[in-house]
């Protein structure tokens, strides 16, 4: 960039917008960049809550109970001699045996007959499932259904059937030991039998003896097994040592308050990477002090946000001048208004007006040089309406003669702002008057209006565009603008332009050529390419800037953090500079 152009890249090559961050401007950071874009965000949440509910209700009603079953290896119940054996195999058996077909097929049976539910074998299989701990013998049945009480009575069948199958296993059982027990019973009598009658006198007595007390021994203990297992067959139970049937089915999935609760997280998340990317992409400033690598020009003075001291008013000077905003308007002026040898006495003020009939006021004196200060921005909203308007507040306070000059034909902001209305003709179509009809026909006491009056012996007066036509687009010509400067410059100290955007409205560049006084307003946290937009563009006209004013700024305590970061932040730079011409000297 040319002296007094935009900013430069750290490589200081080309002329183009710089691949790297220019000079000055920070890296954001997540807490400035949420800050920054609030609405962004608020409406990213909006966005996720409102899906999250949205599928919430779209998705099928599912339910899901549990029944709970505590195993205990029924063989440790009896009278067997035999080990129990390894519980933890034994749990897993019994969790193989809850998920077999079997079960499944005996659960269907049982809900079919009691008229409950009408499932296959295979669809209960799928939606039940079973689940232990290894460190204990706990089992859980959880079955899934549409409705609570078919969810509730699926997984209850499985853990009937389950208990039945136990059941039967453990009676067939105990009836194939107890028959073959009987059968062994029958045999060793009829063994007895023979060896006690004539089968037994071939042998030798001795022999014949102890084979008969063998026999007999034989049919005692089976005597005695079979007495076990008719015991064994009533205190065997099924395994089941504690049984917790389930209750009715729960909502399965995710609630619309989680739905709404994970909505907002996303959404809140999503949008905070969305302004943290669009703060990245477009370089915002985030300090006062960054806009000046930019732009070339040095920073004037640093415009609070009102609302972060609770001002409500547009115009802090008039109507909150104790605030911080107010003594930062009164700063701004002190360094671009008049000089103080320029005022004018209130006694001499009184003597050289006089005021006619409608309120407008006609001058009857001569009076300095005439001072021309135009604010300008590179688009709408940053500002320069409520700086023109305070700036000329605080001039007239300081006692000088202030016109402050509103050229946005379209928007009539500073119009609106010190009146509390536009400019209007009677008669939509006639030609404009007011500023379009002063550059044509010099000023005149019907075209300037009057504020107000100070204490201080202060006058501002306004001077708006009304209304124009597309036809008049060619009023703002650089002879016409020197022409009416020269007409009125015996009736006031200065006049404050409000200059429309520069990017957007042709017309301010003969404003800008033709001011004594440019100042660039610079919002915070706008976009570092607007401004050297900007700057390319008052290069171009020949407009040099006497500096910008950073609007829309922090709190004060907000301010002092960022301008000592940026003062540590230059002390490194010096110091590692220092450090590195050191290090390469001879």
């Amino acid at each position: 960039m040319t002296e007094n152009g935009a900013g430069v890249s750290q490589s200081g090559e080309g002329r183009g917008f710089p691949s790297e961050r220019p000079i000055g401007v920070a890296e954001p950071n997540v807490f400035t960049s949420i800050s920054g874009h609030r609405g962004i965000i608020a409406g990213s949440v909006l966005v996720f809550a409102v899906l999250g509910l949205l599928l919430t209700s779209l998705r099928s009603s599912a339910y899901a109970a549990e029944a709970g079953l505590v195993l205990t290896d029924p063989r440790s119940g009896t009278l067997s001699d035999g080990q129990s054996g390894d519980q933890l195999r034994y749990v897993a058996d019994q969790v193989a045996i809850l998920k077999s077909i079997a079960v499944a097929q005996r659960a269907s049976a049982l809900l079919a007959a009691t008229g409950k539910q009408q499932i296959t074998a295979r669809d209960l299989q799928r939606a039940t499932t079973i689940r232990s701990n290894a460190d204990s013998n706990y089992i859980l049945v959880e079955h899934s259904s549409d409705t609570p009480k078919a969810a509730a009575a699926g997984a209850n069948a499985i853990v009937r059937a389950y208990r039945d199958l136990i059941r039967a296993d453990q009676e067939a059982g105990s009836k194939a030991s107890l028959a073959k027990v009987n059968a062994a019973i029958s045999d060793t009598t009829k063994d007895v039998a023979t060896v006690s009658g004539a089968g037994g006198s071939q042998l030798p007595e001795a022999v014949r003896v102890q084979r008969q007390k063998d026999l007999l021994d034989l049919l005692s203990e089976l005597r005695t097994r079979r007495t076990r297992v008719l015991v064994n067959a009533k205190l065997a139970g099924d395994g089941v040592g504690l049984y917790s049937p389930a209750g009715l089915g729960k909502p399965q999935g995710v609630s619309w308050v989680s739905a709404l609760a994970i909505g907002i997280v996303l959404g809140g998340l999503v949008g905070s990477g969305i302004a943290y990317w669009l703060d990245v992409r477009k370089q915002a400033f985030s300090s006062w002090l960054e806009p000046e690598a930019v732009l070339r020009a040095p920073a004037i003075a640093e415009i609070p946000d009102f609302t972060r001291e609770g001002v409500t008013s547009k115009l802090p000077v008039l109507h909150s001048p104790g605030t911080a905003a107010a003594e930062a308007f009164r700063l701004l002026e002190s360094v671009v208004g008049p000089p103080r040898e320029a005022r004018r006495k209130t006694e001499r003020r009184a003597v050289s007006r006089q005021r006619d009939e409608s309120g407008r006021f006609a001058p009857t004196g001569g009076g300095a040089g005439l001072r021309t200060i135009a604010f300008v921005a590179g688009t709408y909203g940053d500002g320069t309406t409520t700086l023109t308007a305070n700036t000329a507040f605080a001039a007239a306070q300081e006692g000088h003669r202030v016109l402050a000059l509103d050229t946005d034909i379209e928007q009539q902001g500073l119009t609106r702002l010190l009146l509390g209305r536009a400019i209007t003709v009677d008669g939509g179509e006639a030609a404009a008057e007011s500023l379009t009809a002063i550059l044509r026909q010099r000023a005149s006491t019907e075209t300037i209006q009057r504020v107000m009056g100070t204490g201080a012996g202060g006058e501002l007066s306004l001077l708006g565009p009304a209304v124009a036509t597309r036809r008049r687009n060619d009023a703002f010509r650089a002879e016409q603008i020197l022409d009416t400067l020269d007409s009125v410059r015996d009736q006031f100290d200065v006049v404050l332009i409000d200059v429309p955007p520069i990017l957007h409205v042709a017309h301010a560049d003969a404003l800008l050529r033709n001011a004594d006084t440019v100042v660039v307003v610079v919002r915070h946290r706008s976009e570092a390419l607007r401004l050297k937009h900007v700057g390319d563009r008052l290069t171009l006209l020949g407009v040099h800037p006497v500096g910008y004013v950073y609007n829309f700024a922090p709190s004060r305590m907000d301010s002092g953090r960022s301008v000592a970061k940026d003062v540590l932040s230059r002390a490194d730079m010096i110091v590692d500079q220092a450090r590195t011409k050191k290090s390469v000297a001879p």
